[in-house]
């Protein structure tokens, strides 16, 4: 199917005993999104003209050898190829999810293809890959809290409660979403439309509004990691960094500041 189907958020009933837990995603979701935003900046020097690869690979052929490469990991691991949203569905809707392990690898690979991807000029963006890396991030950061839970319960002879593993992965969703395109009121409303559940906008606004500033803050300490080769007289700045045209094209934008003047 090519259409996101909407997750089944389950809470513990306690959502202010569960914020701090929604809190140490948050900063996870940071990670992870600065992880990709590193692995893109890394493999934009790689595919660049004076790069490893760039330097053996003529431009046009470029986006033909990252699709074989990603063609190659989808072999050994298709979860992480998009067929429609099938992989995404099955983890936030918690039907046969992967263990915590896979599911970090997952994440991992997604990473490296989608910054291969991007670099080498092949037709993509962030938003779908937010998703994915949100979701399996927070699956296996919800499988870690529920056993450390169980841990904990049973040493304490009590049964303690928390959020199903959809939760975290919904909410992990928006997060990364929200860290990467710098949107995280609509990253957060935008997973609400799908669960239309009250019950997740809290956690979803503390969570995705943490992992954007976490971002922003590491953004702005190094100033000159977006673009740090200097540009070429046919070349745009958005030309030299994929991360300034990918915010462009997935970030919301205020189209009426398009409007001619009256």
């Amino acid at each position: 199917r090519l259409e996101l189907e909407a997750p089944r958020y389950v809470a513990s009933g306690f959502p202010l005993v569960d914020l701090p837990s929604y809190l140490g995603l948050g900063a996870l979701a940071a990670v992870v999104a600065l992880s990709l935003r590193a692995a893109i900046r890394l493999a934009t020097d790689l595919w660049a003209d004076d790069g490893p690869i760039g330097a053996r690979v003529p431009t046009p052929a470029r986006p033909a050898l990252a699709g074989a490469a990603c063609g190659a990991v989808g072999v050994l691991c298709p979860q992480v190829l998009f067929n429609g949203y099938a992989t995404l569905n099955t983890i936030l809707a918690d039907t046969s999810p992967p263990d915590a392990l896979n599911l970090v690898v997952f994440c991992a690979v997604k990473v490296a293809t989608t910054a291969s991807s991007l670099a080498s000029g092949l037709v993509g963006g962030l938003f779908a890959p937010s998703l994915f890396l949100g979701a399996t991030a927070g699956a296996a950061y919800g499988q870690l809290v529920a056993s450390l839970a169980d841990t904990l319960g049973h040493l304490a002879h009590a049964d303690l409660p928390v959020p199903a593993a959809p939760a975290y992965a919904t909410v992990g969703a928006a997060s990364v979403l929200a860290a990467v395109v710098r949107a995280p009121l609509s990253s957060a409303m935008l997973l609400f439309e799908l669960t239309r559940d009250y019950d997740v906008i809290l956690p979803l606004v503390a969570s995705a509004g943490l992992a954007s500033v976490v971002v922003e803050t590491a953004e702005l300490r190094d100033p000159a990691g977006r673009r740090r080769r200097p540009a070429e007289p046919h070349q745009t700045p958005d030309d030299l960094d994929p991360l300034a045209a990918a915010d462009d094209a997935d970030s919301p934008r205020d189209h009426r500041s398009a409007a001619p003047p009256r």
